[in-house]
């Protein structure tokens, strides 16, 4: 027997399974069809990893109908599969129906905008997501306005990953449009997506939203990315923040910044300021509010910089 009618019969007769992980067998369309007429009678698998296979479209499709009537799988992982729009269409029908399934990862999947326009019409009807995740998957502008508006209605996604798509200033802007009036995501990744002016808008929805916690917004070093930070001087909920480049203008510096904000945690590897003699470093350090953890790679703080975090590391102990 082979491997796929072995994992056909275990889901189809195993009562106590509940996590399986396939990934990266070699597994075709064929075996992804196996896979459907399983889940549609299975009654306790939790989490099916299909990652790093080859179902593609035949495949999403197979596992898409499995979806419409499975109402126990609550992870399903189907990154690196070859599956294209058609594919993303077949599982954005599914999630319209199936309000059971809580965590939808489809990276590295060539979906473009048709694909990511049919999951975000799914996205916009589905009452049971709490994450999605769709990196790298050649999203453009189009794809991120269907998400955006996605965002406006959707009550319970939390989670939103949506890193190395070109989806460029106006996607951006649609993602940050939604964002004023989405009080559920808490996590949302935006690295390498050439958002660009886009971040304005997101920066203004800064300052209404109060259920993000943490934000990616990493961008390409050398990248134009324009904003104020007067949204994030607002906005009382962040936590976490990823980026590369200083958020400051004028006579403004970091630390006015991080004397208004939460944070806990900061990234600002690569930036574009290169920390000039170490004296943002020093400014974020000499904060009250406790940052516990801290990014500074490939910032260029030097011999300062180190001093400075030795001294700090002195004083705090």
């Amino acid at each position: 027997m082979c491997i796929r009618d072995s994992i056909s019969t275990a889901l189809k007769t195993n009562k106590a399974l509940k996590v399986l992980n396939v990934a990266n067998n070699k597994i075709t369309e064929y075996g992804a069809k196996i896979i459907d007429e399983a889940l549609r009678v299975n009654k306790t698998l939790r989490e099916l990893i299909v990652q790093a296979n080859s179902i593609k479209n035949e495949g999403a499709i197979a596992i898409g109908n499995a979806l419409k009537v499975n109402k126990t799988l609550e992870v399903l992982n189907l990154a690196e599969n070859s599956i294209t729009s058609e594919g993303a269409a077949a599982i954005g029908e599914a999630i319209k129906v199936n309000n059971t399934l809580k965590v939808l990862k489809m990276s590295w999947n060539d979906i473009m905008d048709e694909g990511a326009k049919a999951i975000g019409r799914g996205l916009g009807a589905n009452k049971g997501l709490t994450a999605l995740d769709l990196g790298n998957c050649k999203i453009g502008v189009e794809g991120a306005k269907e998400i955006g508006e996605a965002l406006k209605v959707n009550s319970n996604l939390e989670e939103l990953h949506l890193g190395s798509n070109n989806i460029y200033s106006e996607g951006g802007r649609s993602i940050g449009e939604a964002l004023k009036v989405n009080k559920k995501l808490k996590i949302l990744h935006l690295k390498l997506t050439g958002i660009g002016e886009g971040m304005e808008t997101i920066g203004d929805s800064l300052k209404v939203n109060e259920s993000l916690k943490e934000l990616n917004i990493w961008q390409s070093p050398g990248s134009y990315v324009g904003y104020t930070h007067e949204g994030f001087r607002k906005n009382k909920a962040l936590k976490k923040l990823v980026t590369n480049y200083a958020i400051t203008d004028g006579k403004d510096t970091l630390k006015v910044f991080l004397d208004v904000n939460e944070f806990t945690k900061l990234s600002i590897s690569y930036t574009r300021t290169r920390l000039d003699n170490a004296r943002m470093l020093e400014e974020v350090l000499r904060v009250e509010k406790p940052i516990i953890e801290l990014n500074l790679c490939s910032c260029g703080i030097g011999d300062e910089g180190a001093t400075i975090v030795s001294l700090s590391l002195i004083h705090i102990s």
